[in-house]
């Protein structure tokens, strides 16, 4: 299987009340400006609303 990248929008994180220092390994923040990068750099985005 391939490796996976997982990101979290951190500012979204933060709101909720989550703590990086509870981010389970592995995961990457991004702030809205990484977020948009990633939109343009792959060609498909999940999200679950």
């Amino acid at each position: 299987m391939d490796e996976l990248d997982v990101y979290c929008l951190a500012p979204d994180m933060k709101a909720r009340g989550f703590s990086s220092a509870n981010m389970i390994d592995g995961i990457k923040l991004v702030d809205y400006a990484g977020f948009v990068d990633l939109t343009v750099e792959y060609d498909k985005v999940q999200a679950w609303l």
